[in-house]
């Protein structure tokens, strides 16, 4: 699907372009000017934005968090951790190798980095070591300073009471003893030193292997994108099928066929266009309202003039098939998840579908709806 007026663009081999006429990825987004390239947000105001120059910023306001505590696990749990390098299973043995961690192994040190998904892998957030390193270098650099106060801290007093020469004599030997003891000390406190220098060389190391996970890892969040576009293909089907400049099939008469179910183009005596169904028992496109319970006297959960349950409505439509996936789009936030049901007939065949509700609404909610049929 494709149109030189649309910044949206699906090739006919399923790569989706957003401000590109031919994509080169699955999904290939190209914005005009600087800043802002995406926005990810969820129903509970968290998300995250992707922006020019490779950076990507969450949501982290005080405002949205609750129980704050100050991390005190810093040092000591890093170093617990392992990296490794490793060949993922589909890689020849010969592919240069990638720098990370074992999910497994994270997980029993920081539950919280670790998330199982539905088919039982594991999935591992290395943005959320940063806090970890952050305060394990804090802790490092305490000890250095401690360290630096010890050896500043170093003293030598002489007797200001001397009145001759072997008294002097007899002071300098003194200060020469104290000189050679604290001489001693410090060389004691120096190999420490060395030794907490050569184990502060080795976490450094740890860090920078960790910082370049970290930079690694951001092309592995590129594939986590991939997730997203199921939600993105329902904005991108919804002004593709929507924008007369994007409408790919038309028949003889100019009337567009979606999944067997077609829309015309009317003209209209003020010079618009309407878009009709042609086929009215085959919409592939509509728009339905789940309304509330106003009037239930019998409490059945029913409304008494309406029949409105106030958490579904029916779409009759002979367009559904087995393939076919149905798309919806709300007006504005229900309060509540959705999802679809397909609808059979007495004979077994597809006669519509159900629009769902996980909660009930207490006002009218419109929802736009279309089919699209899945290859």
């Amino acid at each position: 699907i494709a149109s030189d007026t649309t910044p949206f663009v699906i090739t006919n081999t399923g790569a989706v372009g957003i401000g590109k006429t031919s994509p080169s990825y699955a999904l290939d987004v190209l914005a005009s000017g600087t800043g802002v390239i995406a926005r990810f947000n969820s129903a509970n105001t968290t998300g995250c934005t992707l922006a020019d120059g490779g950076t990507i910023t969450c949501t982290s306001d005080e405002r949205l968090k609750k129980n704050i505590v100050s991390f005190e696990s810093g040092l000591d749990a890093l170093m617990s951790l392992r990296p490794v390098t490793y060949n993922w299973n589909y890689e020849d043995d010969g592919t240069a190798k990638s720098f990370g961690f074992i999910a497994q192994e994270v997980e029993t040190i920081f539950p919280k980095l670790v998330m199982t998904q539905d088919n039982g892998f594991k999935e591992l957030n290395t943005i959320g070591l940063i806090p970890i390193i952050a305060q394990a270098v804090r802790e490092q650099q305490g000890i250095i300073e401690t360290q630096t106060t010890d050896i500043l801290g170093l003293s030598l007093k002489t007797d200001q009471n001397i009145t001759t020469i072997a008294e002097l004599q007899a002071s300098v030997d003194t200060q020469l003893t104290i000189i050679g003891t604290e001489l001693a000390a410090l060389q004691v406190r120096g190999a420490a030193t060395d030794d907490a220098l050569i184990l502060h060389d080795t976490r450094l190391s740890t860090l920078e292997t960790l910082t370049s996970q970290l930079e690694l890892d951001m092309n592995t969040q590129a594939s986590k994108t991939a997730l997203l576009e199921t939600q993105m293909q329902t904005l991108i089907d919804f002004y593709t099928t929507f924008d007369l400049n994007n409408l790919v099939a038309k028949d003889v008469s100019g009337n567009v066929d979606l999944l067997e179910g077609k829309l015309r183009a009317k003209v209209l005596e003020t010079g618009a266009l309407a878009i009709e169904v042609v086929d009215p028992l085959a919409p592939t496109i509509g728009t339905a309202t789940i309304l509330p319970i106003v009037t239930d006297a019998d409490n059945d959960g029913i409304d008494d003039d309406t029949g409105a349950d106030g958490k579904s409505v029916t779409i009759g439509t002979t367009a559904i098939t087995e393939a076919a996936k149905i798309f919806t789009n709300f007006t504005k936030n229900p309060g509540a998840y959705s999802w679809t049901d397909k609808k059979k007939n007495g004979d077994g065949d597809y006669a519509g579908f159900i629009i769902n509700l996980s909660a009930i609404t207490t006002a009218p909610v419109k929802v736009d709806w279309w089919i699209v049929e899945s290859k």
